[in-house]
């Protein structure tokens, strides 16, 4: 009896410790969105490597969200049927009620957040589009997380320009003010400059007050991505029409 009892102690053991091992750490994910900003084939193996049915609820809600980010960075159009709802509840709760503030965890409920607005863009949800892109930059600041905040700030400059270009004009103001302000090695992945330029051509077509200021802000933007070479697919001469 005591050497059954023995068996089933150490088969209990196994079982454990067989789990502890097979179930990915919230630092392992980290691992992967590091990764993903350095070399993205080897973060998706990683990522696919990871078997979701074994995460735990808030390791689920970043998985959700690493997939995202990794098919955004890959060009994959979002769907209507993003999961990116699930870690958009998951890390608003944990923020809005308090339940945790710490940087890593706002930092993901920004970037969900932004991702939930391109969802509801979508969806041709307007109102709950610029609603989930103000949480964004709002919660992306607190974090020090300059690029999600740089990207929410165009993106929400895309979908104001068309009513309210005084604000747009703003919003691509703050854009590259934060841009300016990044480092030298974090300007690769903000790309996005391409986007804020345009808008601000945008801007000056919808904007009979501040033409010159918008095609300032432009030429500005446009000098930094040479200086960077970052590609934009527009010349100087865009600016005057």
């Amino acid at each position: 009896m005591r050497t059954l009892y023995h068996l089933l102690f150490l088969s209990l053991a196994v079982l454990v410790v067989e789990g502890c091992y097979n179930r990915p750490s919230t630092s392992a994910l980290a691992e992967i969105e590091l990764l993903a900003e350095k070399d993205l084939d080897i973060a998706v193996e990683k990522l696919d490597s990871i078997n979701y049915d074994n995460l735990n609820e808030s390791d689920r809600s970043y998985y959700i969200l690493l997939q995202t980010i990794i098919d955004a960075k890959n060009g994959k159009a979002m769907t209507e049927d993003s999961r990116i709802a699930v870690a958009f509840h998951h890390f608003s709760e944990k923020v809005l009620e308090g339940h945790d503030n710490s940087t890593e965890v706002v930092s993901h409920f920004a970037k969900s957040a932004m991702y939930m607005g391109d969802w509801y863009a979508l969806v041709d949800s307007m109102k709950p589009c610029e609603e989930a892109y103000r949480l964004s930059i709002q919660y992306a600041e607190k974090a020090h997380d300059t690029h999600t905040t740089y990207c929410a700030l165009s993106r929400l400059a895309r979908r104001v320009v068309y009513s309210d270009a005084e604000e747009a004009l703003n919003l691509i103001r703050q854009a590259l003010d934060v841009f300016e302000k990044q480092p030298d090695g974090d300007l690769n992945h903000l790309s996005l400059l391409n986007d804020v330029a345009n808008y601000s051509f945008l801007v000056a077509f919808y904007s009979d007050n501040n033409f010159d200021q918008a095609c300032e802000y432009a030429n500005r933007e446009l000098a930094l991505a040479t200086e960077k070479h970052i590609p934009t697919g527009i010349n100087q001469s865009q600016c005057f029409f």
